[in-house]
């Protein structure tokens, strides 16, 4: 059974905005900034009355708020959205069928991999307390660039050379150490390596406009995607249980006739 919210009744918000600390599994993974919180999907489906026997769709699911908190609460969903990274987010947010440890050890591999990898063309082992320091043009980690396509869509300055050397570095060992596994298990280190960029490496943040930063000279790149693997196949053993369906679309839902089976 679809149920069409539109003619929602008046909800007064009692908390705030925010994310609270108890939903971070999953919706942690990766939150675009405009986001709305996942209690204010509780609240809605409980004003609507949606159950196990109901079907949510989210129409333009964005990073996957909506359909993660549905799967929660035992609540069947389908999204769609038509920016690929989105759908992607979403689709890893929802798949808790993964096996935690087997990511876990693939995880220290990539780490252990990039880390190696940083090191042989100059960018030694990182901390978050490191001191960081002025290096000189010849380093050979300076030839890790964005292609031309790639430059077209980075603003300028929003990543420093050198951090953004490392995450070049840490993507290409991510996606060769990945190239014989599932698609899920590529894209789950993907979106952990979005959350490097989003929330650490980059010289941006959002309030709401996206505005730059103070440059970051270096960063601790390994350290912090080490970190949200960790984090997120913790998780993932939490969440292992709950086998609430979650479909995720990468399509234009304006220009769908009609639901896919």
């Amino acid at each position: 059974m679809v149920k069409l919210l539109s003619q929602p009744k008046v909800i007064r918000p009692q908390e705030s905005n925010v994310m609270q600390r108890a939903d971070a599994p999953a919706h942690g993974w990766y939150r675009f900034v405009l986001s709305y919180p996942p209690h204010l999907v509780r609240k809605y489906a409980d004003v609507f009355g949606l159950d196990g026997k109901s079907l949510l769709c989210d129409p333009f699911c964005g990073t996957g708020t909506t359909l993660v908190e549905a799967k929660k609460l035992g609540i069947p969903s389908v999204g769609f959205d038509a920016h690929p990274f989105a759908a992607l987010a979403s689709r890893v947010k929802t798949n808790w069928t993964l096996n935690p440890q087997r990511l876990r050890q693939l995880g220290k591999t990539i780490a252990t991999d990039a880390e190696r990898c940083m090191e042989d063309v100059g960018l030694p082992v990182q901390s978050f307390s490191s001191l960081l320091m002025e290096v000189s043009p010849a380093e050979p980690w300076r030839r890790y660039k964005l292609g031309p396509e790639e430059e077209k869509v980075m603003p300028l300055g929003f990543v420093s050379e050198r951090p953004l050397a490392r995450l070049l570095i840490l993507r290409g060992r991510l996606e060769e150490l990945t190239a014989a596994s599932p698609v899920a298990v590529r894209d789950f280190f993907r979106l952990a390596l979005a959350h490097v960029i989003a929330n650490g490496a980059g010289n941006f943040a959002f309030g709401p406009e996206i505005y730059r930063t103070r440059e970051k000279h270096d960063y601790d790149v390994v350290g912090h995607f080490a970190e949200r693997v960790c984090v997120m196949t913790d998780d993932l053993e939490d969440l292992q249980e709950v086998t609430t369906p979650a479909k995720v679309y990468h399509g234009d839902a304006r220009s769908l006739e009609s639901l896919p089976d």
